[in-house]
This record gives C-alpha cells, structure tokens and sequence, in this order.
C-alpha cells in the first residue's frame, strides 16, 4: 500500500511506495472560471388587466442560469499539458523541460475549482480546500503544494491571494494584469508568467502623444483594470 506523508516545512507530500521508492508529489489547483451566471438580475414580466390593457412590471430572477467558458477549458486543457510534460520531461514547447523526469524526483499533479467567474466563490472554494488540509482530511489524496490563477479575472486572483497568503501558498496567474499585484508587501506569494498594465499603458499613451501627435485621450470605459491604468 502506497503511504503519503507531508514533508516537515514543506508544501510537497512524500508517497512511499511498497517497495520503498520515494517520489515527492507537488498538487497545483488550478483555479479557473469554467461557468458563469447567464441570468439577469432582473426579468421583465407582463400582465393583462380587465380593460384589455397589459402592464410590464420587473421582478427579481431568483434561479441562476449557469454558462460554459470556452476560454477556460482551454486554458485548463494547457495547463493540462503543461504537467505532462513536466512529468514526462517533454521539452518539445520548452526546451529546458527536456529530461526533467530523470533529474527531478517530483510528481506534478492537477486539481481544478470551478470559481463560476465570481470573486466571493473562488475565495470560499480556495479557503475550503485549503482547510481540508489544516483538518488532515482524508477526501482528497495529496494536499496542496500551491495554486494557479484565477482565469476570470483580478477581481477572483485578489479575493483568492489574500487566503493563500495568510496560509503560506504560493499563487502563480498567468491572467492578472492589475498593477497592485506590483506590490509584493502585500502579496509576498504571488507571482505571474505575463507583464502588468503598467508597460502595456505607458507604452499606449506614450504611442498616442509622440506618434499620432495627440494631447488629448479619452477613456470611455473603466471596468478593466487596463483602462483604469491609461487614466491614470
């Protein structure tokens, strides 16, 4: 019977096998928005009165109706992949992972959470998991190493990053282009795979004002944190 044990100080778990051949396991949860709620908030309803005169009225939608993001599935798909090949020690996308099976006695395993694009959820199933940990919970085989994402968005990374901070576990995004990720006093764990806003919106401006030979630039819209960056 195969033993799994957590390493002292350590994320990994250790499985020893029957024969007494060890391999270190590091669990990655993988924290992306496979669903989002379709539904409005609110839904327009019709009546007819005795007069033949019909009236609209707007009631509350209580039931949610749940969508699939395309996009999630497949970065879940390559990220899929990417363990593969660690585990394989397949270098044919990155070279340097060429042989890493024979020289790193690590195992890569993969969870998912289904946050449901929402920032509250992806902090709550997060915390969840964790906690199974901290309860030496049997429901899951290896206990987290660390997490990646989220896939839906800043808003989903921030609520997740402050339960994986608090609870030593590093989180790598490779989505979350907020600037206040910049800031490592507070997020001393993250760590992401592409560049801030920052580059991208002074490298914007800087195109618009010496290029096109403008002083003037109007952002219209302000939900993404990209644009929220070029006003500033």
């Amino acid at each position: 019977m195969t033993n799994v044990t957590r390493l002292p100080e350590s994320k990994l778990d250790l499985r020893i096998a029957p024969d007494g051949t060890k391999t270190g396991v590091c669990n990655l949860i993988s924290v992306a928005a496979f669903s989002w709620d379709n539904s409005s908030d609110l839904t327009l309803s019709s009546s007819s009165s005795s007069s033949s005169s019909s009236s609209s009225s707007l009631t509350s939608k209580s039931e949610k109706n749940y969508a699939l993001s395309k996009s999630s599935y497949e970065n879940s798909f390559a990220v899929a992949l990417a363990i593969q090949h660690l585990n394989q020690g397949d270098g044919t996308i990155v070279d340097a992972v060429n042989g890493l099976n024979e020289t790193c006695n690590i195992e890569f395993v993969l969870e998912f959470i289904d946050t449901q694009s929402d920032s509250v959820t992806a902090a709550k199933r997060v915390s969840k998991r964790i906690l199974h940990t901290l309860e030496n919970d049997s429901t899951y085989e290896y206990n987290p190493c660390g997490f990646l994402g989220a896939t839906g968005g800043d808003a989903e990374t921030e609520q997740m990053s402050v339960v994986t901070n608090l609870m030593g576990y590093p989180i790598v995004s490779g989505m979350s282009l907020d600037t206040s990720f910049d800031h490592e006093s507070n997020y001393p764990k993250f760590a992401r795979t592409i560049t801030s806003n920052e580059g991208p919106a002074e490298a914007f401006v800087k195109y618009v004002v010496d290029k096109l030979d403008s002083e003037f630039l109007v952002i219209l819209k302000f939900r993404r944190s990209i644009y929220k960056r070029l006003s500033q």
